[in-house]
């Protein structure tokens, strides 16, 4: 069977981890400044909720099986790392990682850094943390 890894950009992150729920052919999901928890994204903006959309911090009962890094800008006004670590909260186990990129905004950075990014979740690492998972 064919599988891959997601990888999405803000709320095309919280559509990756909606899709990885959904699928059994996901490996692993990647976001940049995603986001993961429209709960806590709401309350912070001050906005309404978003009550027709689904919130990927409502499957992590199935999302616990994935590996998946997140990557948080720290000057990132619109998902800050409160909001990003507040999913992360949720797992107990070490197959779930956010990364804090220095010097990064939502819009500003992210380009330049990527190949940068990469490295830090090469398939070894992700392969070494879904064979853990699998114990």
């Amino acid at each position: 069977m064919t599988s891959f890894q997601l990888v999405g950009y803000s709320g095309g992150g919280a559509l990756a981890l909606l899709l990885a729920v959904e699928r059994d052919d996901v490996d692993s999901v990647v976001t940049v400044a995603g986001n993961l928890e429209t709960r806590r994204f709401t309350e912070y903006h001050h906005v309404s909720p978003l009550t027709e959309s689904l919130n990927p911090a409502d499957y992590v009962d199935v999302l616990s099986n994935i590996p998946q890094v997140h990557f948080v800008g720290s000057e990132d006004e619109i998902i800050t790392d409160d909001i990003s670590n507040a999913y992360v909260a949720l797992f107990d186990n070490e197959s779930v990682r956010m990364i804090k990129v220095a010097d990064v905004g939502h819009l500003r950075g992210w380009v330049e850094l990527w190949p940068q990014l990469l490295t830090q979740i090469t398939a070894a690492e992700l392969e070494s943390v879904v064979c853990s998972r699998r114990r």
